[in-house]
């Protein structure tokens, strides 16, 4: 039997949406809540009220948001280990994969995609590096030196 969200989490996104927690102690990444006297994370707690199960021991509840905050059970999964480090790499977001460097080259076409009409989150996936580094090289926050011309 579903048992309804709690009110800390906020909806007004719609269905859609990332509905994160919130609190009065709002810091990014995962948030944590008592249930019991037992610290757990807001997101597995709202995974479980939307199913009405327990989550099985040894398996995550995954974000397909990419949102460590949202508890919107339409972007939530179950995965274990590997399926976790699967959508991980999947996403760029693996430490090795974060380090990678961009060419002059690679710079120059992401910026001339990025004027097409091409979304950071796509140019990310394409070039192997997570949003915040493409974003900085198309924004010029990095890689100023580069022209926009390619070759």
């Amino acid at each position: 039997m579903e048992k309804a969200l709690p009110k800390n989490i906020d909806t007004s996104e719609g269905i859609d949406g990332c509905w994160p927690w919130v609190s009065k102690n709002n810091s990014p990444g995962y948030k944590r809540t008592r249930v019991d006297g037992k610290l757990v994370y807001a997101h597995r707690l709202a995974y479980s009220l939307a199913t009405g199960k327990d989550i099985p021991a040894g398996l995550f509840v995954c974000h397909q948001c990419d949102n460590p905050s949202c508890c919107n059970p339409a972007h939530l999964f179950l995965g274990n280990h590997a399926d976790n480090m699967r959508d991980c790499a999947k996403k760029v977001r693996l430490y090795y994969q974060k380090k990678r460097k961009l060419t002059a080259h690679q710079v120059a076409h992401a910026r001339l995609l990025y004027s097409h009409g091409k979304s950071v989150m796509s140019l990310a996936s394409l070039y192997s590096v997570d949003r915040k580094t493409i974003r900085n090289a198309i924004k010029r926050s990095t890689y100023k030196e580069v022209e926009n011309a390619t070759s």
